[in-house]
């Protein structure tokens, strides 16, 4: 399959947009998700300063300073460019901001990130990429040094990063050690980082992480704001960040109220300014009803939309707005298995995890969920891509399961007869009956999947019984923490492959909802990850798709796989000029934006 361009464009209903095998692809709406071996001598890379095209930096042969001038967003700012005005969205869940984002998941670590400042940040790129840069950008770290062996990272630190009133102070190194033992102990996904061994501070402006083994991606770890933020040392005792935000990042929150709207000021003292953000405010409206969110947008009282159907895709066209299509993007829709778990459940069997892949039919569940015929019809082409147990966005460390002649190809596949066939010799030759749980959370596309799947299981044997879990109350707490009975299907979002690697097999981390515990295969996994050079680790990956097919632990299927539209007013400048992957749009995108009205 060729290539296409993820972006958006700027094209007629008559242009043939192309979706296929990607490069590393974006991301829209990360916000709701639940959110979320040693090194073979392999040879780095002779200078810190190389950025591997993954995000992944080089190891340096002897050393080396990262020196990148600051400059969250990596575009020319327009001298044109007005100062004021506020920038009205939308949600259709609240977004929680009082919540203390290390110990929640969702909307309030997006938010979050709005607030506190990171030790890096991934460069912004424009719609008309090929796909989003995972570079790295510097926030409070504007430079760093690397060991050759990759175990130690030397941070300076920015000196005019300021912590906004009421405590009105410069930030140091002794609220980012602060922050890191306060993440430590209460974060909900302590695995991302659990490479870190030590964070120590020598003065108020460096600061030294040493890791206990050697992580390709450890910087890109660190731009995810599921991942860690720097809150100011106060937050143990001087105020209570579970009612307030109070950080060094571009914006302050300025008004809450529950289940109506969020309002965020910009900070005068940010780092990233002075003149950004141009922006005076932002404000998120609680809009429920998807109906009512695109009615709103089309009549002019909101200023961006997202996730939106290919349906409602075509009237932004239509309707002459600035528009996105985020098609195959770096998400994937997973079937998990749940208790129970000693062993008497038919999923015990790798035979039924098999069966259940190859009862689904991709095809029909892709063009069921994103509207593939409405595109069609208006002129739009789009090739179905399939995920393998990495996105399909992830390019050259995916393997496409409707080419591949391995396991891969072999079991993720549709093959009803098959499956039929493995759930007979499994001891189920009439199939079993389970619980299906999910949320609908994730939109219209989603949730027309979620209600496929079991009318297509039914076919081989498989009887789901359907429970809707209620997102804030059952979904986030317990399903998407593996605390459930039956099957879930599960959404979870990263820019990079190997964090579906470390999250989903790692016993005891927060995504891994299927509870696997195969030490041989984790392994092999930390061996993978520690890879340095970019084509060898996309290789390594390629490998252990196979492998992963074959155990089958999780069922990859079709959501998040197809295209999903924003639009933007056309009086909103520089809105496709800072796209980011995922992570603190907030930061990276919000300030470079500005209204011509």
């Amino acid at each position: 399959m060729a290539e296409h361009n993820y972006w958006s464009q700027r094209v007629s209903r008559r242009t043939a947009l192309r979706g296929a095998g990607l490069g590393v692809a974006g991301l829209a709406g990360a916000a709701l998700i639940g959110c979320g071996g040693d090194d073979d001598d392999a040879a780095p890379a002779a200078t810190a300063a190389a950025t591997q095209a993954s995000g992944s930096v080089a190891a340096p042969a002897a050393g080396g300073m990262i020196d990148t001038p600051f400059s969250l967003a990596q575009i020319e700012d327009a001298p044109v460019a007005k100062r004021g005005g506020t920038f009205r969205a939308s949600s259709r869940s609240d977004v929680l901001p009082t919540k203390d984002v290390i110990t929640t998941q969702g909307g309030a670590r997006g938010t979050g990130a709005a607030v506190y400042s990171m030790m890096v940040q991934k460069k912004g790129t424009e719609n008309k990429s090929d796909h989003p840069s995972l570079e790295i950008s510097p926030d409070l770290g504007q430079s760093w040094e690397v060991t050759p062996d990759g175990l130690q990272y030397t941070f300076d630190i920015v000196k005019n990063a300021h912590i906004t009133p009421p405590i009105d102070r410069q930030l140091t190194t002794e609220d980012i050690v602060f922050s890191w033992d306060r993440w430590k102990a209460l974060a909900v996904n302590p695995d991302q980082l659990d490479m870190i061994e030590s964070m120590t501070a020598p003065d108020d402006f460096t600061l030294v992480m040493k890791l206990n083994r050697p992580e390709g991606i450890f910087l890109n770890r660190l731009t995810d704001n599921f991942n860690f933020m720097v809150y100011p040392k106060e937050a143990d005792g001087g105020y209570d960040p579970e009612k307030e935000m109070i950080g060094s990042g571009p914006w302050m929150l300025k008004e809450y109220t529950p289940s109506l709207v969020l309002r965020m000021e910009r900070s005068p003292t940010w780092h990233g300014g002075p003149d950004r953000p141009y922006l005076d405010t932002y404000e998120v409206n609680y809009v429920p009803e998807r109906a009512q969110e695109v009615n709103q947008f089309l009549g002019g009282n909101l200023d961006g939309v997202g996730s939106l159907s290919a349906e409602n895709g075509l009237r932004m066209i239509d309707a002459g707005m600035q528009w996105s299509n985020w098609g195959g993007t770096p998400g994937i829709g997973h079937i998990a298995f749940g208790d129970p778990r000693d062993g008497s459940a038919p999923w015990a069997d790798d035979r039924v995890r098999k069966a259940v892949s190859l009862g689904l039919d991709r095809d029909k569940l892709y063009v069921a969920a994103f509207g593939i015929d409405k595109l069609k019809s208006a002129g739009i082409d789009w090739d179905i891509v399939w995920a393998a147990h990495v996105p399909a966005a992830m390019g050259k460390a995916w393997v496409d399961p409707k080419t591949d002649d391995g396991n891969v190809g072999k079991f993720i596949n549709y093959d009803p007869a098959e499956a039929k066939k493995l759930l007979a010799a499994a001891g189920y030759p009439d199939g079993f009956k389970a619980d299906f749980n999910y949320s609908i959370a994730y939109g219209t596309s989603w949730a027309t999947e979620a209600e496929i799947i079991p009318q297509m299981l039914k076919d081989v044997g498989i009887d789901l019984t359907i429970n809707v879990n209620d997102h804030s109350s059952v979904y986030v707490p317990k399903t998407f923490k593996g605390d459930f009975t039956g099957l879930a299907y599960i959404l979870n979002a990263w820019p990079e492959p190997e964090n579906y690697l470390s999250a989903f097999y790692t016993p005891g981390a927060g995504r891994n909802q299927s509870k696997v515990d195969d030490p041989a295969l984790l392994k092999e996994i930390r061996r993978v990850n520690s890879i340095f050079d970019l084509s060898e680790r996309q290789g390594a990956i390629q490998d252990l798709l196979q492998v992963l097919a074959n155990k089958m632990y999780y069922v990859p299927a079709i959501g998040w796989s197809g295209p999903s539209w924003t639009a933007a007013q056309p009086y909103v400048k520089n809105w496709g000029k800072s796209k980011i992957a995922r992570g603190a749009t907030y930061v990276v995108s919000y300030p470079t934006w500005w209204l011509d009205q």
